[in-house]
C-alpha cells in the first residue's frame, strides 16, 4: 500500500507539472488577442491547440503501452511538454506560431495523463479503484487550476512572454520526478499489439461511456477555454481596466477550477458504492442544467457569481475520474491502450472543437450565456447516453458484480513453476475466505498486469499458476516480490439477487456444484435467468436451474 501511495503520489505531481503552464493562453487572452488582431474564433483555435496535440497523438501514444513500458512514457511525456512551453515566449507571435507550440505540448500531456491512469487502475482492487482514479485525475483539476492562478500572478507583474517562460521552467521538474516515480510503478505493456485498434469500440458498454466523456469533455473546455474572459468581461464592466481584470478573472478562474479537485474525488468516491454509470450520469445532469444559466449571471453580483461559480466547478470536474476508472473496466482483454486512445481521441476532439465554437457564438453576437449553453447541451446528451447503461448496470449488478469484500490484496514472492512459468503463492486458504469449492477460478492482477486462472493446491499451499510468457517480464521473474490483488472471478452467490440466493440457500448440494463450475457456464446459467421478461417466468428458470444444477448437470 505505501509503495501504491508514493507512486501516486509521484504521478500526480508529474501530471500537476506537466499542465502548469497550460492556461496561460487561456488567462491572457484579452492580452493576446489584442497584440496579434486575432478575432475570438481565431482564439479559440489557439486554446483548442493544445487538445488537437493530444487528441492526434493518443492515437499513437496509448496503443503503444500495451507493450512498451509505460513509465518509460510518462518521463517522455514531461520532458515534451515543458520544453513546448519553454521557448513559447520567444517564438510564439501570431495566432499559427503559438498553436504549434500548443499542439506540441499537448502531445506530451497524452504521454502523461491516460498512461498514468492505467497504472494507478491496474494498482488497486476494483472496489477501491473508482476512488484511487479521481485522486489521480484530480492532479489534472489541480495543474490546471495552478495554472490559471500562476498566470493571474505573473501576469500582474511580468508581461506574458516572462509568464510563459517562469511556467515552463517549473515545469521541467516534472522530468526528474517522472523518472524517481519509475521505480515502484508495475509493468503495464503484456498486450499483444501496440497498434490502434478500432474495434475496441464495437463494444457497446465502452462505446457509451466515451460518448459521454465527450460531452463531458465538450462542457469542460469550453469553460475551461473562455470562462476566465467571462469573468474579466464582468470586472471590466464594474470599472477594473483591462490587465487588472485579465489577471482577477485568472485568480477567481483558478478557484472554481481548482473546486474541481473536490469533486473529482467525491465522484470517485461515489462511484465505488453507487456504481459508475448512474453516478456519471447524475453529474452529467446536473453540472449540464447549471451549464444552461451560467453565462447569463454576469449581471448578478459578485459574490453570488463567484458562489455559484464555485458549485459549477465542483460538478463540471466531478465525473471526470469516473470514466477514466470505467475504460479500465470495460477495454476488451489486452487492448486498454487502444480503449484510452479512443477515448482520449473522441473526447478530446470534442473539447478541441467546443472552444472554438464557443468563440464563433461569441462572435456572432451570442455572448457568454450562448456560449455556456453550448456546453450544457453537450452534458446533458451525456446523460441521456448513459442511462441505458446505468438501467442495465443497476438491475445486472445484485448476481453480476462480485462483492468487493472478497477482493485479497497481498505481497507474494514469486516462485518457478514445473515445466516453465512462475506461481504465485497466496498467503491464504481460499476455501476459508471464498467458501469450500472443488475449484477456485479467480481474476485480478499480479504486479499490475491482468490475470485470470484456476489456483491449484499443492499439499497445504495454494497458488496462481502461469505460463512461460510471463517470464519475459522481469518484473514478475521467480525471486521477485511483487503486488497482487485477487478475487473470485464471474457470479458469486453471495452477490446475487434476494430470490436466488435464497434458492441455493436452502439447496446447498445446488450451490456447491454451482461454485465449483467454470465461469463460463454459472455466467451462462445467469444470463438466461436475467433474461426473463415476467417475475413469474424468472421464477421458474430459478426453479429449472437449481434442479438442473442438483442433478450434477453444468448446462441446461
Amino acid at each position: 500500500m505505501g509503495g501504491m501511495v508514493r507512486a501516486l503520489a509521484l504521478l500526480s505531481a508529474v501530471l500537476a507539472l506537466a499542465l502548469l503552464p497550460s492556461n496561460l493562453v487561456a488567462t491572457a487572452l484579452p492580452l493576446l488577442r489584442q497584440e496579434w488582431a486575432a478575432s475570438a474564433t481565431q482564439m479559440g483555435w489557439v486554446v483548442a491547440a493544445y487538445q488537437v496535440g493530444y487528441a492526434v497523438a493518443v492515437l499513437v501514444i496509448l496503443p503503444l503501452t500495451d507493450r512498451a513500458p509505460t513509465a518509460r512514457v510518462i518521463a517522455a511525456g514531461a520532458a515534451l511538454s515543458a520544453i513546448a512551453f519553454v521557448p513559447f515566449g520567444f517564438v510564439a507571435h501570431d495566432v499559427w506560431s503559438a498553436s504549434a507550440l500548443r499542439i506540441v505540448a499537448g502531445a506530451g500531456l497524452a504521454s502523461v495523463y491516460l498512461p498514468g491512469v492505467r497504472v494507478v487502475a491496474a494498482a488497486v482492487r476494483p472496489d477501491r479503484r473508482g476512488f484511487a482514479v479521481s485522486l489521480y485525475v484530480s492532479a489534472f483539476y489541480v495543474g490546471a487550476s495552478l495554472s490559471l492562478w500562476a498566470s493571474g500572478q505573473l501576469l500582474s507583474t511580468l508581461d506574458w512572454r516572462g509568464a510563459a517562460l517562469v511556467l515552463g521552467l517549473i515545469a521541467l521538474l516534472g522530468l526528474p520526478i517522472a523518472l524517481i516515480a519509475q521505480r515502484g510503478l508495475p509493468k503495464t505493456g503484456s498486450g499483444r499489439s501496440a497498434v490502434l485498434r478500432p474495434q475496441v469500440l464495437r463494444h457497446g458498454p465502452l462505446l457509451r461511456t466515451i460518448l459521454a466523456y465527450s460531452g463531458h469533455s465538450w462542457e469542460l473546455y469550453v469553460s475551461r477555454g473562455w470562462l476566465a474572459a467571462f469573468l474579466a468581461s464582468v470586472l471590466i464592466g464594474s470599472g477594473l481596466s483591462q490587465v487588472e481584470s485579465a489577471a482577477e478573472g485568472g485568480k477567481w478562474a483558478a478557484l472554481m477550477a481548482g473546486l474541481g479537485t473536490v469533486g473529482v474525488w467525491l465522484g470517485g468516491w461515489l462511484s465505488d458504492r453507487w456504481g459508475r454509470a448512474r453516478s456519471a450520469m447524475t453529474i452529467a445532469a446536473a453540472s449540464g442544467l447549471l451549464s444552461l444559466t451560467f453565462g447569463f449571471l454576469g449581471g448578478s453580483a459578485w459574490s453570488a457569481l463567484v458562489a455559484i461559480g464555485c458549485v459549477y466547478g465542483i460538478l463540471l470536474a466531478a465525473d471526470s475520474g469516473i470514466y477514466s476508472a470505467s475504460v479500465t473496466e470495460h477495454a476488451p482483454e489486452g487492448q486498454l491502450g487502444s480503449a484510452q486512445a479512443a477515448q482520449a481521441f473522441i473526447g478530446f476532439l470534442a473539447s478541441a472543437i467546443s472552444p472554438v465554437a464557443a468563440g464563433t457564438v461569441l462572435d456572432l453576437g451570442g455572448g457568454y450565456g450562448g456560449a455556456f449553453i453550448l456546453g450544457g447541451l453537450a452534458s446533458l446528451s451525456g446523460a441521456v447516453i448513459l442511462l441505458p447503461l446505468a438501467l442495465t448496470a443497476h438491475r445486472a449488478a445484485p448476481y453480476d458484480v462480485k462483492r468487493v469484500d472478497t477482493v485479497k490484496s497481498f505481497m507474494a514472492t514469486i516462485e518457478p513453476r514445473r515445466g516453465g512459468g512462475i506461481a504465485v503463492p497466496l498467503p491464504f486458504d481460499p476455501s476459508v475466505e471464498w467458501g469450500a469449492k472443488d475449484r477456485h477460478d479467480v481474476t485480478g492482477t499480479v504486479a499490475g498486469h491482468k490475470v485470470r486462472g484456476k489456483l491449484r493446491q499443492v499439499d497445504e499451499q495454494h497458488y496462481l499458476e502461469l505460463g512461460p510468457a510471463w517470464c519475459r517480464d522481469a518484473s514478475v521473474a521467480p525471486g521477485s516480490s511483487v503486488p497482487v490483488s485477487l478475487g473470485p472471478e464471474g457470479p458469486q452467490v453471495d452477490a446475487m439477487a434476494p430470490d436466488l440466493a435464497t434458492a441455493f440457500e436452502h439447496e446447498p448440494e445446488a450451490r456447491h456444484f454451482f461454485e465449483s463450475l467454470a465461469t463460463f457456464y454459472r455466467k451462462n446459467f445467469m444470463r438466461w435467468i436475467d433474461q426473463a421478461k415476467r417475475p413469474e417466468t424468472r421464477a421458474r428458470r430459478i426453479t429449472e436451474t437449481i434442479a438442473t444444477l442438483k442433478a450434477g448437470k453444468r448446462e441446461r
